[in-house]
């Protein structure tokens, strides 16, 4: 074999396979490639058997050089970052060397950042793997090198081809997050200054999704695609980032005042779509690029401003420089966030649920709280919206339920274990979930009669099947179901009969209004009736007067939590409260022969 031929098919394995290594005849690591070296650096000269583990070594290390050709795909583990890459061994044609041919493994693929990889380290045949094309016998001549090679062509014509597919959302036949994050990288490489980042997000998506059904839930994020794509034409380029939320990056010379209006006008008109009329109405963050920062520094911008315009009940909102010190914020915050988890710097805090019968306590829902050493305290909302958007959710609740079961055993009185109420986010809604919890009450023998999974009605939730089959499984291991804020969604009913619930937490919103307000005070009354024809038990939130706790009272409110009662306390401040009548009332009124409260006694 000539050293042309050898030089040419070394250079495209290197170009070709980014992953794959090479070992000698005594099982050493000759050489890696280039996105192997980041994850796995200072490989070369190991032996490959303590570096690595596999599930099956199906092509032993050893002095005979006649080793065959393996079909069967393998997969690598290695120790130093517990990362693996699928593939096979091949024996070389260059140099009597064995080669392993792989790709990252997907369980890996979500740790791309942690990692330092990026799309640049993936090549066109890390999609196309096609081990066919390089089935070479031991002594191959230079001709059968040159087919393999050219095999090896065909196939980064066949990779560029599926590089194009997958940089399509299927859906909508925008570009999808990588597409745009690549395309938006060479346009601020092109123009320092100019441009302009637009997010995009669906209102209340998932109410159509649960209400119309998923196809209709697609046709409308198609309908948002096609009137992204008249509204910006050839002013920029639109994309579909994941879910229900989109981007877009405008050209310096588009009229983005315009472009903005047109896409906001989409929520003023009344669509129909499979026979269902609807409005789908749009929130906008716009963030221009006033300095040289980074294509995901500019995505940051506009995900602010986003959120500012949701919190503000705006259609459209601008990125202020001012709020930079928000975004430095909630980076430090994910920065910390791993290491607040290690060290047990996230604390938790206590607030009473105390039962309307007698004024005593029923038990304790869980909050966390963090009081950071440079940061100071910050707010729950923050670092829990923090780690949903950089997935360390699934680590936070896993913390708190932990930590709470843990806690409950100094809050035992007269032999009893509190009830305990446990938020979780509805990304932790997983099987992995279901066996955490599983571990913990075995671990901890603790009941689990005694823990409440609190579910956000509001939370996004991807897949209502999918979440009740979680939640059915917690279900049957004796822990109970509690929907909250009920009532600020759009889909309670459909909830509640997709749901394993056995408790409606009223929002405080309707609480707050109620005494004042008679239209707050009937959907009280509703979700009451509603709850009772059920055998559902109800509680509500945010009792804060004496006048608010006897009508809930009167309308057959089951429990209720509030600073009435008691602001939220930490461990000592719990161990206070165990058996004491949270506060004083005067005793609940007789309750007439069907055994509750008359909805119309108040």
């Amino acid at each position: 074999m000539d050293e042309v031929a050898d030089g040419a098919a070394g250079a495209l394995l290197r170009d070709l396979f980014r992953f794959h290594l090479e070992i000698d005849q005594s099982g050493r690591v000759t050489s890696t490639g280039a996105a192997l070296k980041k994850i796995a650096p200072g490989l070369e000269g190991a032996a490959l058997s303590d570096i690595a583990t596999s599930d099956t070594m199906l092509v032993p290390i050893r002095q005979d050089p006649s080793l065959e050709w393996c079909d069967v795909l393998m997969r690598l583990r290695f120790l130093s970052k517990d990362v693996g890459v699928r593939g096979a061994f091949v024996p070389s044609p260059f140099d009597g060397h064995l080669l392993f041919l792989g790709s990252l493994d997907p369980e890996d693929c979500d740790r791309l950042d942690e990692l330092g990889l990026q799309s640049t380290d993936f090549s066109p045949t890390d999609l196309t793997l096609d081990f066919s094309m390089l089935r070479w016998a031991r002594d191959a001549q230079v001709r059968e090198t040159k087919g393999a090679l050219a095999r090896l062509e065909a196939s980064i014509a066949r990779g560029r081809h599926l590089e194009e597919l997958v940089a399509v959302d299927a859906l909508t036949e925008l570009p999808n997050r990588v597409a745009f994050s690549s395309r938006l990288e060479d346009l601020l490489a092109e123009r320092p200054i100019g441009l302009t980042v637009v997010m995009v997000d669906v209102n209340r998506f998932k109410l159509i999704n649960d209400r119309f059904g998923h196809s209709v839930g697609d046709e409308a994020l198609r309908t948002v695609a096609d009137h992204l794509r008249m509204s910006v034409g050839s002013s920029g380029v639109a994309a579909r980032l994941g879910g229900d939320e989109f981007a877009i990056v405008l050209f310096e010379s588009a009229d983005v005042d315009k472009i903005v209006r047109s896409i906001s006008a989409l929520g003023e008109r009344v669509l129909t779509i499979d026979g269902n009329r609807m409005t789908i109405a749009l929130t906008l963050g716009v963030a221009p690029r006033t300095d040289e920062v980074s294509g995901s520094v500019l995505l940051g911008h506009a995900d602010i401003a986003m959120y500012e315009a949701r919190s503000a009940q705006v259609a459209v909102a601008w990125f202020d420089p001012d709020d930079r010190a928000q975004l430095d914020l909630r980076r430090s915050v994910a920065d910390a966030l791993p290491s607040a988890l290690r060290d047990a710097e996230i604390s938790l805090a206590f607030q009473p649920i105390v039962d309307l019968t007698d004024s005593r306590m029923h038990g304790f829902e869980v909050l966390s709280r963090w009081n950071h050493p440079t940061m100071g305290a910050i707010s729950p909302e923050l670092f829990i919206d923090v780690a949903e958007r950089t997935r360390q959710i699934q680590e936070l609740d896993e913390y708190v339920v932990a930590r709470s079961m843990g806690s409950a055993f100094d809050l035992v009185l007269d032999g009893e274990l509190p009830r305990l109420n446990v938020n979780l986010s509805a990304m932790s809604l997983t099987p992995r979930m279901v066996d955490y919890l599983a571990g913990l009450i075995a671990d901890y023998d603790f009941p689990a009669t005694k823990l409440t999974i609190e579910v956000t009605e509001t939370a996004s939730v991807a897949d209502l099947t999918h979440t009740a089959q979680i939640l059915h499984a917690m279900h049957e291991m004796g822990i109970s179901v509690a929907l909250d804020d009920f009532g600020t969604g759009f889909a309670s009913l459909t909830y509640l009969q997709a749901l394993p619930v056995d408790v409606v937490k009223i929002d405080r919103s309707f609480v707050a209004d109620m005494v004042g307000s008679e239209k707050s005070l009937q959907l009280v009354r509703s979700v009451v009736q509603v709850a009772q024809a059920l055998e559902l038990t109800v509680t509500a939130e945010g009792i804060e007067t004496v006048e608010q706790q006897m009508l809930l009272r009167s309308l057959g409110v089951d429990r209720a939590q509030g600073y009435l009662f008691a602001r939220p306390v930490d461990l000592a401040g719990a161990r206070t409260m165990l058996g004491r009548v949270l506060p004083l009332g005067t005793p609940r009124p007789p309750a007439p022969a069907s055994g509750r409260a008359s909805a119309t006694s108040c």
